[in-house]
């Protein structure tokens, strides 16, 4: 039923569809109800994980957001899980670092799961990416072989998480560990090895005292919108060679004197990790200039 009451509740947006929200108060009520009609000639669209303020059986007003992301369209996100298959499909290094730098503009926590970890190819791609992605200490996992419940990720108990990945890694799979959800989950698809979309729309579901977003998957990442200057913030791995290149505004790009590209040969610093660096300030420099 919708909400009636006249009074002013403020509340979470916990899921969208067909129009109309779900907002769970912080009274405890879960009240269903449209937005305002004016938010469309405000350009203002609520997303769940949205603060509302909730009267007369609509939502009045969207409260100031801590982010917002448009794909997944979800707000006030406070740690994103980037969920990969170490194999079928193959994981797609360069739209996780993409993924890790938009979590860095976003100043959301990061956690990295590769999944299907039994499957006998992964052996091979394991090592790559325990070695690649050391600095971010990535969780392994099978969800078909090992137990996996709340109990394992107390990290998600007291924020708003949003697990965003490929289709097929088992996003929905590793919800439903996790919450006991019951959501649809698809087999891969055998001849393209894609997955596919199982999720149509943003729901989040109580995990702890926080909550857990499911997302449509998707397969790429716009350019992130900063200064070539700010990607580097976004490598841990760079970080202990901050100041020691022989120019103060190394971009560690095509500088002389740069102790990110020594550490790149002595080893020290991911050789494809840092190759995707520089694909990335290459992109940030012609933004620049157009």
């Amino acid at each position: 039923m919708y909400a009636s009451s006249s009074l002013t509740e403020t509340g979470l947006i916990t899921k969208l569809q067909g129009g109309n929200y779900t907002v769970l108060s912080d009274s405890g009520q879960t009240l269903f109800c449209p937005a305002r009609g004016l938010f469309r000639l405000q350009e203002i669209s609520p997303m769940a994980g949205d603060r509302v303020e909730v009267s007369e059986g609509r939502i009045e007003r969207v409260l100031p957001r801590k982010n917002e992301f448009v794909r997944p369209a979800v707000a006030n996100v406070g740690r994103l899980i980037l969920m990969f298959a170490a194999s079928r499909p193959a994981p797609d290094v360069g739209l996780l670092d993409r993924m890790l730098v938009y979590a860095f503009c976003n100043k959301c926590d990061v956690t990295i799961i590769f999944n299907k970890c039994d499957l006998p190819q992964a052996q091979e791609t394991i090592p790559k990416l325990k070695k690649a992605y050391a600095a971010f200490s990535p969780l392994f996992i099978s969800l078909l072989d090992s137990t996996v419940h709340s109990s394992q990720f107390t990290i998600l108990h007291s924020q708003l998480s949003v697990v965003c990945g490929p289709s097929g890694v088992g996003k929905s799979t590793f919800i439903n560990a996790i919450t006991n959800a019951g959501m649809e989950t698809g087999e891969l698809a055998a001849r393209v090895d894609r997955g596919r979309h199982t999720t149509r729309h943003v729901e989040l579901l109580p995990v702890g005292e926080g909550f857990i977003a499911d997302t449509p998957g998707f397969s790429l990442l716009d350019t992130p919108k900063l200064p070539p200057a700010e990607l580097a913030a976004c490598y841990p791995e760079f970080l202990p060679y901050q100041g020691g290149c022989r120019f103060c505004n190394c971009l560690h790009d095509a500088e002389p004197g740069c102790a990110v590209k020594a550490a790149v040969n002595e080893g020290t610093v991911p050789a494809g990790r840092y190759r995707r660096y520089t694909e990335i300030i290459e992109e940030l420099k012609a933004n620049e200039r157009y």
